[in-house]
């Protein structure tokens, strides 16, 4: 799949983390999973509400696939056989990543995909 962007949420606090340490490994889940999860743009909303929905403390990692360290494969979730998921299975270097989005729900505690101001997510 030839993508210019994918995406990745988390903790802000891993994020702080990550920049300390100089790249990001992923989450709990994703280090026992064996891969980082990630989202296609399309994919983003339904992901943040069916697993952070509420969450506050949360940013959107905007990755360059292409400089990601070890392989992206594009699997499905167990109960999504329909539709492909981007799956980092190395680490995201800081230099792969293009941006970082404040990720805030409504006040109904969703999230909506963060509006691209002339065609770039913003910082």
């Amino acid at each position: 799949m030839n993508v210019q962007e994918i995406y990745h949420i988390c903790t802000a606090t891993a994020w702080k983390s990550a920049v300390m340490e100089g790249l990001y490994e992923g989450s709990d889940l994703d280090r026992k999973d064996g891969f980082i999860h990630c989202s296609a743009a399309e994919t983003v909303e339904g992901t943040a509400n069916r697993f952070f929905a509420g969450r506050e403390d949360l940013v959107l990692l905007v990755i360059d696939p292409k400089r990601v360290s070890g392989d992206l494969k594009w699997e499905p979730a167990p109960d999504r056989e329909d539709i492909l998921f981007p799956h980092v299975h190395g680490t995201i270097p800081l230099e792969a990543v293009n941006g970082v989005v404040p990720l805030t729900p409504n006040r109904e505690g969703l999230f909506r995909f963060p509006e691209p101001r002339n065609g770039v997510l913003p910082l």
